[in-house]
């Protein structure tokens, strides 16, 4: 967790965050209470509720909660807050269920709402900050309190709105221009061409050029020669599908990013690694290979980098992916099992802030009729395969055939491991000690080893596994006692310890599984350093890695050595 958050279990973060929140109540409705001290309740209630939205947000226990309190978990509106249904579970939980009688009571339910967006924004504009996710308590007093804070925020939004409102005007007129252009040129050429009695059914290539108005001019046609009969001929066949023989089957070729969602989402799939909800993802595709770094954008989570072959399905440059951006783009891939076909576009950015991919996808139709046939009571919604269902983000080409969605993503930092020159030990994840690391980590709650049950689920909430690692073996913890020991024979060269590590149930497995998934085979090695713990793998020239920080005995991730970059 991030910010001041100490507690693991949900349980015992609900009740921590509705504590706050109860205070900031007391201090609110106390006459006696400056507008200083109501304002510090208030901030403080609103950094619980961000820090346990940020760790229970789609979880079943939070969607759990919600229902219970009878709580819309769908925010409404195309550019609703995420964070609305957690303020109206801490602060107003009967607001969806309020049926107002009279003015007053719309009047007051206006208000109530009003409350909710004002708080979920400030919780959204502290989202995009690094400081902000930190510490919310001193983002909003820095930025002059909730009503200037949600006002600044209301004034970036716009601006982006505006920016891509523009960008996308400009790319409208651009395409217009250079449809009438075309349709101006053929409506030219075919009256003289039929009088060109030198090329009447004939092939011919024409020299055009457009200008930036978008206005078509023919320069001429290039003189038959055989070097302008060979470029006919490769322009010709260059543009046919290809046909390949060895399989017994026709293939066509496929341009740049066509049928190349599937492959991306597996790819940013590893951003689960590094955080469940709220992951950003690096893409730097050049042209010879292509570089992933993925984390939270703090120190306080997995960081995960891999220098990978060149990603045929997307153009050269960089791609930044959020966990939002992420989501909706794997729902909007469903319809890829229905028969639609995917084309990515980009990158682009906007304001220096905001990283767009483009997916266009054809024959959607079909597909979300297809969907919906198999999917039954459940239908296709257009909503859920845009981030944060702003609308604005799709359009359609005239005749309907395609559908372009914009998926934004901010272009936070990335907590990335320091290099260093030496490692403190290394260990292949290999033989009985793989198989030793398989079962402790992989244990199940049905197990018949009752120690090892109550060693990886009990007396942390069930989510921390901890060790000591030492020259001599690798023991497993719970609490101060010793459950299970697994020896290293011969010693490893260990100078460091013993290291008391600390990590997530399953953080160790989900590394691994993303490093030889990401390279596509080979073995991984776990190297110890400091308060680090490396999976690293290298295959046929491809490499990746996932660094672990240990947690601290508050709860708290620890590394100490890491850097950002943007």
């Amino acid at each position: 967790m991030d910010g001041g958050a100490v507690t693991v279990g949900f349980e015992d973060a609900l009740k921590e965050a509705e504590g706050v929140v109860i205070a900031f109540n007391t201090a609110a409705g106390d006459e006696e209470n400056s507008q200083k001290a109501k304002n510090a309740a208030l901030y403080a209630a609103l950094d619980r509720a961000f820090q346990f939205h940020r760790t229970w947000h789609g979880s079943p226990e939070f969607g759990k909660l919600l229902e219970q309190r009878k709580v819309n978990a769908k925010p409404r509106g195309k550019n609703a807050s995420p964070y609305i249904p957690t303020i109206k579970a801490f602060f107003d939980a009967n607001l969806d269920s309020f049926d107002p009688a009279d003015e007053a009571g719309k009047a007051d339910k206006a208000r109530r709402q009003k409350t909710v967006s004002t708080y979920s924004k400030v919780l959204e504009f502290a989202a995009s900050s690094e400081d902000g996710s930190k510490d919310v308590v001193a983002f909003i007093a820095k930025h002059g309190g909730v009503e200037a804070t949600k006002a600044e925020w209301n004034g970036l939004q716009k601006k982006t709105d505006e920016a891509q409102a523009k960008a996308q005007e400009a790319e409208r007129t651009k395409q217009q221009n250079l449809g009438a252009g075309l349709a101006a040129l053929k409506a030219t050429m075919a009256k003289t061409l039929p009088q060109d009695v030198a090329r009447k059914g004939g092939t011919a290539l024409a020299a055009l050029y457009f200008d930036d108005a978008g206005v078509a001019h023919l320069l001429g046609f290039p003189p038959v020669t055989d070097g302008s009969k060979a470029l006919l001929e490769k322009f010709l066949l260059d543009a046919a599908p290809e046909k390949k023989t060895s399989t017994g089957k026709e293939q066509t070729t496929v341009p740049v990013g066509e049928h190349g969602l599937d492959k991306l989402l597996k790819l940013l799939a590893v951003g689960k690694v590094a955080h469940a909800n709220d992951a950003n993802v690096k893409l730097i595709n050049g042209n010879e290979r292509c570089e992933l770094w993925s984390s939270h954008g703090s120190a306080q989570t997995c960081m995960v980098h891999a220098v990978l072959s060149r990603q045929d399905y997307l153009h050269e440059g960089t791609y930044w992916f959020g966990a939002k951006a992420i989501k909706a783009m794997q729902h909007l891939a469903k319809l890829g099992a229905h028969g639609a076909k995917f084309t990515i576009t980009g990158p682009m950015a906007m304001d220096g802030k905001i990283a767009v991919v483009k997916v266009t996808v054809t024959g959607h139709e079909d597909a979300v009729k297809a969907y919906n046939q198999k999917a039954g009571v459940v239908s296709w919604d257009w909503f859920d395969a845009i981030p944060d269902g702003d609308g604005r983000c799709r359009t359609s080409s005239p005749d309907g055939s395609s559908t372009t969605i914009a998926f934004r993503s901010a272009t936070e930092k990335l907590a990335v491991a320091k290099p260093v020159d030496e490692w403190k030990a290394e260990v292949p994840v290999a033989g009985d000690f793989a198989a030793w690391l398989e079962r402790t980590l992989a244990i199940s709650k049905k197990d018949a080893n009752a120690k090892l049950v109550k060693a990886v689920f009990g007396g942390t909430g069930g989510k921390l596994t901890k060790f000591r690692i030492g020259a001599k073996e690798w023991v497993l913890m719970a609490g101060h006692e010793d459950m299970d020991a697994h020896p290293f024979d011969p010693a490893i060269a260990f100078d460091g310890g013993p290291l008391e590590f600390t990590e997530g149930r399953g953080d160790l497995l989900a590394a691994k599984k993303a490093v030889t998934g990401l390279v596509g085979g080979g073995t991984p090695t776990i190297t110890l350093i400091d308060k680090f713990m490396r999976v690293r793998c290298e295959a046929d020239g491809r490499v990746a890695e996932v660094f672990i920080p240990s947690f601290t005995s508050d709860g708290h991730r620890y590394a100490g050595h890491t850097e950002f970059l943007t």
